[in-house]
């Protein structure tokens, strides 16, 4: 861009003919949409002769002076910090944020609204006295409130620039410019709401010129950080109709054209007048179409209030179409199965024993039980407890080990009618206590192996003990019959204490009806049955054991169950389990006992079953490639939700982009994901997760508060209840669950809200990593940064120096996750240190060391700005020693650091970019791109005669530049000052493009290109002239940028600027020519050089054996906005025409 004009084309010859086809590339610095439009009919009247009829084109700089003579700054800082002030975060639909994008990964839809439709919300808007306009801008910002989880948004909406200035909608050039809107979606009414838009909109039309980084700067948002990542687009325009003519252009064909954005979300509403549409572009993780709809419902829900209901709320406009709400609420957790509602759980195990008495219900090391012996141990033990007070609705508990004594005392507890409460006496004794005083059992039943004094410590505390093998005389006697309606399935069954995360655990109770939902969904589900042995490895009072051990005796399968130390012991775990043919284990020792795996081991399984904590892809990917015959399942559910409520299986292929795929709605169950009001939250987009259907439990023991709180009414199925876990997670577009984390883990740091699960979810990823947490934790100066915990797959000290560092696993991170998100410190531990409860013990974890910071190999700072800026970062960072090659963002560094940073070096009289801050890849390379900040001159009058063979300061009176900085500029001109008309600084859109693209590697996300045929060489020549005249007419085709070396960015109009026209070779053989070159030349990984104008350029190709042509016409948007172009096409028709 450094050289006009700042386009490029590229011919190449079309066939064995004359045909030819051309890329022509455009900087968007040369215009916007309307200067394009308006160079195209420039170029189409010479190619039809009329040439002469062309209006006197306008100077580019009139606009210029407009801009930066008009409304005075501090009036644009006014307006923009009563409307930005406390905005600290961005608006980010679907979580996306990066605006530093090349635009390449793009999809795209367009969409004609509904005539009916569209005439209706013409006449709200005339009826409410509003522009059209300003009902979009509130229908979209209800959609952003609804994708980005947040009722205040800010969204960029783009002006269209020309409402100032005599001949400005004649002109070629950017006038184009991107403003933010916010609008808050509340309980105003939509008729209020629509009405303020329209007076905001209107007051925003004063500050149309307004640079984009003034606004952002009257925010709280970081500079580094985006205000907004999404645009709204409201552009007027006229279905183009055939002119009389229009057949002298015959023989030239547009064959298409492209514009791209570097934001990740784009809505443009295109009112023609007669039609309305939509044409969106998103990031390619987003469906435009679900944009595209979302908008139209938004359309008509703001409408029908406006006719209808004037008052009705904001909040309340509805925004997911009634196909999606359907899927989400209906389609997706249509998971009814057939399930026995009228039996207890117990009775389902005595199914079995009368069916098969002699088959094998347990083993325990060299022991093993048939299901007839269980059942006549169970019911005798049953009739007893029912002796000492055990009977429905009243508690038992049950403190053992795993053993097959465990067993028989929990069925008798349940066949005697009581609930069971177990026990693990593993646990300190201080839990147990807590749990048996809130629970109140009628007494306890242990094994003599759990140790006499805990017993004897709760019969002190009134609470009687029975030794299951001790004292079994007392009940030898007893019927070994099955016992008749001791409970009912709407009798508790079972009360389980989740640890919780604070505070004290709280007893989960869950009926009858409830588990055998749960078990016997799971039979349909995952095809248990007869002959299938499942291991029980879980903790007696988890309630996974109670699926560990119920799914086989419920079904006809022998449950395998392991001491603690067998558990512990991987050897003496694959000796006992050798013969399982279902394996179910928490993730940790999953991966532990898949390691110690050799070659052939477990022939018969066919089943595994992992979860219980967020389950790594990596083990997922390990365990199918392990087993590729088993059906391998990950499990997500609350004890809240009885156990399991939902499952993924996977098939060895992964889920692209989707860090934690915990699966489908179990059977009987119902997956809701709900923002803060309890509507549902559009496909992608994050919200809390609450589970419905039969399997959730009644709620919590002695809590009444609790439970009111946590256990809802559902507002979707009468007479169903909802458990709000807490947890957060989106809806995939397969109908696969993604969870996010816990949304009490969420935390706010510089502006951006990130979700502690995420980073920990990408983190153990990395081959290496087995665990991995991550926390926000204060530095010495009181700022947050992120700190990574993790262990390793090595497995032990001496396996240390193969493990990965702090470099390695940052630059793991920053192949998926933004910067904000990479942790500044990584912390290697041996374990990560657990509570009494196995839960993870945040507190304990340590502070990190110089070590946990990424470091690159020292070199010692050289020269006085290379040590100064080691000072500063030394100061800032609170590190001890910085040297050249290191980066300031892997020291620990952040966006606001960056702001402290550029205020030290002024103090000292050196002046930097905030955006070279942010390219510099380390300390040395920042050194070179700093500058001295005493270059500033007065601004002085201006005047470049024709002719001119010196440049002066006085002769530029909108920019200042010294006489060595436009010496520098002139010698990149082709014929020197005497080829300058004039220079002067960019307008503030075209400065944001910029940015853009010096920070861009390859391609350019604002460079435009279209695409023509033509029937001879002599139409493409005559489509050449046409264009040359029009660039010859408008200074801003013959302009060029000018950057390297100067205080800010100028523009520098050229006298004489020829278009830059290659042929290029191609073979007709290998393909349409024109797709060929528009291939060759597409913008995702081509780029103009702007500093040469015009900023555009053309490329020809011979199209087949005749004299057919293609072209390919790249434009740059630094050339000018829409109307821009549209007033050039103009031209170049009006040329064409004669």
């Amino acid at each position: 861009v450094r050289r006009a004009p700042m386009m490029r084309a590229y011919v190449a010859r079309d066939g064995e003919g004359d045909a030819w086809a051309m890329v022509l590339l455009k900087h968007h610095l040369l215009g916007d949409h309307t200067a394009m439009e308006l160079m195209q009919r420039e170029i189409e009247a010479h190619l039809l002769g009329r040439a002469d009829e062309l209006p006197q084109p306008v100077p580019f700089r009139n606009f210029i002076a407009q801009a930066r003579l008009g409304v005075s700054r501090e009036e644009h800082e006014q307006f923009f910090r009563e409307m930005l002030a406390d905005v600290d975060e961005p608006t980010a639909p679907f979580g996306l944020v990066d605006v530093r994008r090349d635009g390449s990964a793009t999809r795209s839809t367009h969409a004609v609204i509904d005539a009916s439709l569209a005439e209706r919300l013409r006449a709200a808007a005339r009826a409410a006295g509003v522009s059209t306009a300003s009902i979009c801008h509130v229908a979209w910002a209800r959609v952003l409130a609804r994708v980005s989880g947040r009722d205040d948004v800010v969204f960029g909406t783009l002006l269209f620039g020309r409402m100032q200035g005599e001949g400005a909608n004649r002109a070629l050039g950017m006038f184009m410019n991107t403003l933010p809107v916010r609008l808050k979606i509340d309980e105003r009414g939509v008729r209020q709401g629509v009405e303020e838009t329209q007076l905001l909109l209107a007051q925003l039309l004063r500050h149309e010129h307004a640079p984009l980084t003034l606004a952002q700067s009257c925010s709280a948002v970081p500079a580094s950080t985006p205000l907004f990542s999404s645009l709204l687009n409201y552009r007027h325009g006229k279905p183009r109709r055939k002119q009389a003519g229009d057949d002298a252009v015959h023989g030239i064909a547009a064959r298409g054209g492209e514009e791209r954005t570097n934001y990740p979300i784009g809505m443009s509403v295109n009112d023609h007048g007669d039609e309305l549409s939509l044409s969106v572009k998103s990031d390619a993780s987003v469906d435009p179409n679900r944009l595209s709809a979302y908008m139209q419902t938004a359309l008509a829900a703001v409408v029908d209030a406006l006719e209808n209901e004037p008052a009705r709320a904001l909040t309340s406009l509805e925004v997911v179409p009634e196909r999606e709400r359907a899927q989400l609420l209906v389609e997706w957790n249509a998971t009814e199965r057939d399930y026995a509602a009228a039996r207890c759980v117990h009775e389902l195990f005595e199914d079995q024993a009368s069916r098969a008495p002699e088959s094998v219900a347990l083993e325990f090391g060299g022991e093993r039980l048939s299901y007839g012996e269980l059942n006549a141990q169970a019911n005798r033990l049953a009739r007893h407890l029912q002796a000492q007070g055990v009977q429905a609705r009243t508690r038992a508990g049950v403190l053992m080990e795993r053993s097959p004594e465990l067993v028989v005392a929990m069925l008798a507890v349940l066949k005697a009618g009581g609930t069971y409460v177990p026990l693990d006496p593993a646990y300190p004794y201080e839990r147990l206590s807590y749990v048996v005083e809130d629970s109140a059992p009628v007494l306890l039943l242990t094994h003599d192996a759990a140790g006499a004094e805990l017993r004897d410590a709760f019969a002190r505390a009134g609470v009687p003990a029975i030794g299951v093998v001790a004292d079994a005389e007392r009940w030898s006697h007893e019927a070994a019959s099955n016992l008749k309606g001791a409970a009912a399935p709407s009798d508790p069954a079972y009360v389980i204490y989740t640890s919780g995360s604070t505070g004290a655990p709280k007893g989960v109770v869950v009926t009858h009806e409830q588990l055998c939902s749960r078990l016997l969904g799971a039979q349909l589900d995952l095809g248990f049955g007869p002959g299938d042995v499942m291991t029980n490895l879980a903790s007696p009072a988890f309630d996974i054991a109670l699926f560990e051990l119920m799914m086989p005796l419920t079904t006809g399968g022998c449950s395998l169950l392991l001491g603690s130390a067998q558990v512990k012991d991987l050897e003496q775990l694959r000796a006992r389990t050798q013969h399982a043919t279902v394996f179910h284990a928490v993730p940790t020792l999953m991966e532990a006992w898949l390691d110690s795996l050799g070659a052939s081991e477990y022939g018969s399984l066919h089943t595994l079953l992992v979860g219980g904590e967020a389950v790594p892809e990596r083990l997922l990917r390990k365990l199918t490639e392990r087993f590729p015959a088993a059906r391998v399942f990950e499990f997500y559910g609350p004890t809240e939700a009885v156990i399991i409520s939902t499952r993924y299986r996977a098939d060895g292929s992964a889920l692209e982009g989707v860090a934690n795929c915990i699966g489908r709605p179990f059977p009987n169950t119902r997956i809701y994901i709900l923002d803060a009001r309890l509507d549902p939250a559009p496909v992608g987009v994050g919200g809390e997760l609450y589970i419905g259907g039969v399997p959730v439990a009644l709620g919590y023991l002695n809590r009444d508060d609790v439970t009111l709180e946590r256990f809802v009414p559902s507002p979707f199925v009468d007479g169903d209840r909802l458990y709000k876990t807490g947890d957060l997670a989106r809806y995939l577009p397969d109908g696969n669950v993604e969870f996010l984390g816990r949304n009490d883990f969420q935390v706010k740091i510089r502006g951006f809200r990130i979700e502690l699960g995420e980073i920990e979810a990408r983190l153990a990823s990395h081959p290496a990593v087995r665990e991995a947490v991550v926390l926000a934790l204060e530095d010495r100066t009181g700022e947050k940064r992120l700190v990574a915990y993790y262990t390793t797959t090595a497995s032990d000290a001496s396996d240390a120096p193969s493990a990965p560092g702090a470099d390695e696993l940052r630059s793991h991170l920053a192949a998926a996750l933004p910067d904000y998100m990479l942790p500044a410190a990584y912390v290697r531990l041996d374990a990560l240190p657990l509570t009494t409860h196995g839960k993870l013990d945040r507190r304990a974890l340590p502070a990190p060391d110089d070590g946990a910071y990424v470091s690159r190999a020292y070199e010692a700072p050289a020269g006085e700005v290379e040590l100064t800026l080691a000072a500063v970062w030394r100061e800032l960072l609170k590190v001890e020693r910085v040297g050249r090659n290191d980066n300031f963002f892997e020291l620990g560094g952040h966006s606001l650091l960056v702001v402290a940073a550029l205020e030290r070096l002024r103090q000292v009289g050196l002046h930097l970019d905030a955006a070279a801050f942010f390219a510099a890849n380390s300390l040395r390379e920042l050194a070179s791109a700093v500058r001295d900040a005493s270059l500033d001159v007065a601004i002085p009058p201006n005047a470049i005669p024709d002719g001119c063979t010196a440049i002066t300061p006085e002769m530029l009176p909108l920019v200042q530049l010294s006489a060595s900085e436009i010496a520098g500029v002139v010698v990149s001109v082709p014929g020197g000052a005497a080829n300058v008309q004039d220079v002067y600084p960019l307008a503030p859109l075209q400065e944001g493009i910029l940015f853009h693209h010096i920070l861009g590697g390859e391609g350019d996300p604002y460079l435009g290109r279209s695409t023509y045929r033509f029937e001879s060489r002599e139409r493409l020549d005559a489509y050449l002239a046409a264009l040359e005249s029009v660039i010859a007419r408008h200074d801003v085709l013959r302009t060029a940028v000018a950057w390297e070396h100067l205080p800010e960015p100028v523009q520098v109009v050229y006298r004489d600027a020829p278009l830059a026209v290659e042929e290029v070779e191609l073979d007709p053989a290998a393909g349409d020519v024109a797709e060929q070159l528009a291939a060759r030349f597409n913008p995702r990984h081509f780029r103009l050089d702007v500093r040469r104008a015009p900023m555009m350029r053309a490329y020809v190709a011979r199209d087949g054996e005749g004299d057919a042509w293609a072209m390919v016409l790249l434009k740059h948007h630094l050339l000018g906005d829409h109307t821009a172009m549209e007033l050039m096409q103009r031209e170049i028709e009006a040329h064409l025409l004669g």
